[in-house]
């Protein structure tokens, strides 16, 4: 039935003194507020947020997972695997969040940023690629952190996710932090070994 033939009935049976006239005006008042929720559209922060979210949670799995076959060390391995499985996981709690907000991210959806630097690890081995990995994390992770932390303080389903996160993003950042210094110092003690013994061929 037209609207203006909902509003003319309404009005009609208000003036005839009707019991039916309540019901018909609060079913029309019920249509119009569902009618301006189902209009309302998301929030485009909390929508940019999301999305950079989830796209930087491909980017970390990813990441991850050539840390797992690429690591020269323990450290490096077992860092991979961290970042495989908690991203995994935040994936998976954001999505119904995404969902609702109407936001849309296939699981291979990364920045050029992210994947200019995955395509740098991918062509270094060794000391190298730990270092570059503890590196990239450490920077990485600064960001987001960053990017948390005032969505944290909001009270809605994104802020408590937010704040849910942060324990998990610094964690991230302190691995990272000791892969890259322990990177750094392998490398210095390998060089200076190198030297030395350069040195001692020299003298004898």
């Amino acid at each position: 039935m037209p609207t203006r033939t909902l509003f003319a009935l309404a009005a009609a049976l208000a003036l005839s003194g009707s019991p039916v006239a309540a019901l018909a005006a609060s079913s029309t008042s019920s249509s119009m507020a569902s009618s301006s929720m189902t209009a309302a559209k998301p929030n485009a922060a909390e929508v940019k947020f999301v999305t950079d979210v989830l796209m930087g949670d491909n980017a970390e799995i990813m990441v991850g997972e050539l840390a797992m076959s690429k690591g020269s060390s323990q450290a490096a391995k077992d860092f991979g695997q961290t970042l495989v499985n908690d991203h995994r996981q935040n994936r998976e709690t954001l999505m119904p969040i995404a969902t609702k907000l109407g936001v849309k991210v296939s699981a291979t959806a990364v920045t050029a940023a992210d994947k200019a630097e995955y395509t740098k690890l991918r062509g270094l081995s060794g000391a190298a690629f730990d270092k570059e990995l503890g590196t990239a994390m450490v920077k990485g992770h600064k960001m987001m952190i960053a990017m948390f932390t005032p969505e944290a303080k909001k009270t809605d389903d994104v802020g408590a996710f937010a704040k849910a996160s942060l324990p998990v993003l610094n964690k991230h950042l302190q691995l990272a932090q000791a892969l890259a210094g322990g990177a750094a110092s392998t490398t210095t003690t390998t060089k200076t070994n190198s030297s030395s013994a350069a040195s001692s061929s020299s003298a004898m």
